[in-house]
């Protein structure tokens, strides 16, 4: 599996997300999870199309997120994979 380099940026009450490119990707999952004194909740998870590299994350309270993306191909497997986290204040 290929490792997918996921940057984020906290915004007003937010977070912005991007990625790089995979290839062989049809589809990007991304995943945003509440991490709250060491316990990760999924809050949501956001199919993007394979030609956008970002997503934005808004009307978050202060906690800190992890967000997760996976490169799916079009059989569906998992072929890339990274995470990153920002705090929101």
């Amino acid at each position: 599996m290929l490792n997918l380099q996921v940057k984020s940026s906290r915004i007003t009450y937010g977070i912005m997300v991007w990625w790089n490119e995979c290839a062989d990707a049809s589809l990007y999952q991304v995943k945003l999870y509440l991490n709250d004194k060491g316990q990760t909740q999924l809050l949501a998870t956001i199919p993007i199309e394979r030609n956008t590299f970002y997503h934005t994350f808004t009307g978050l309270a202060t906690y800190e997120y992890v967000i997760e993306v996976s490169a799916e191909n079009r059989e569906g497997e998992v072929i890339a994979q990274g995470k990153t986290s920002q705090k929101v204040e």
